[in-house]
C-alpha cells in the first residue's frame, strides 16, 4: 500500500518527490526536488492511498458513436485508489468520447457499477449498456430535431420580418 499526493486534474504524485508544500493565493502548491512547482487539488483530501489489485479484475467501458450496439473496451485493473470512494486504476487513461457506461468485472464474472447496479455476469451488463445506448441515441436525436425545428422557425420569422 502506497500513499500519494493528489495534484491537478486527479493526477497522483509520489510524496518522496516533494520538498515542501505551502499555500499561495488560496491554493496548495508543492515544490518538487527537480525545482518544479505543481498545484495540489484543493477540493480533495491531500493524500490518497493506492492498493495493488488482485489479478483478473477488469474495468469494462462501453462506448458508442454510431447506430450499432456499443463496443466494449477491457482494461486490466492494476490498483485501487482508496479515498472517499474506491476507484480502479488502469495502465492508461480511458477516453470518454461516446461514453455509455462502465463497470468493474470481478474474477467470478460479476459486474459492478457502484452508482448503477450489480449484474451477475457480463452479458447482463452488456444488455443494459445496449439499452442505455439506444435510449441515449433516441434522446439525442429528439434534441437535435427540436433544435433544427427551432432554427427553421427562427429563420422563417426573420424572413417574414424582413419582407414585412
Amino acid at each position: 500500500m502506497t500513499t500519494w499526493l493528489k495534484i491537478e486534474r486527479g493526477a497522483l504524485l509520489n510524496p518522496n518527490e516533494v520538498v515542501r508544500i505551502w499555500r499561495h493565493r488560496g491554493r496548495r502548491v508543492a515544490e518538487l526536488k527537480d525545482g518544479r512547482e505543481v498545484e495540489l487539488e484543493d477540493d480533495a483530501p491531500l493524500y490518497t492511498t493506492i492498493v495493488p489489485a488482485a489479478s483478473a479484475f477488469e474495468l469494462l467501458v462501453a462506448w458508442s458513436e454510431d447506430e450499432g450496439d456499443p463496443s466494449i473496451d477491457r482494461h486490466p485493473i492494476i490498483a485501487w485508489k482508496v479515498g472517499e470512494e474506491v476507484e480502479p486504476i488502469v495502465h492508461h487513461s480511458v477516453p470518454d468520447y461516446g461514453y455509455v457506461g462502465r463497470c468493474v468485472r470481478y474474477p467470478c464474472g460479476r459486474c459492478v457499477d457502484p452508482l448503477n447496479g450489480v449484474w451477475p455476469d457480463e452479458r447482463g451488463w452488456r444488455d443494459e449498456m445496449r439499452d442505455w445506448a439506444h435510449k441515449d441515441r433516441a434522446r439525442r436525436d429528439k434534441v437535435r430535431k427540436a433544435k433544427a425545428e427551432r432554427q427553421i422557425s427562427e429563420l422563417t420569422d426573420d424572413r417574414q420580418r424582413d419582407e414585412g
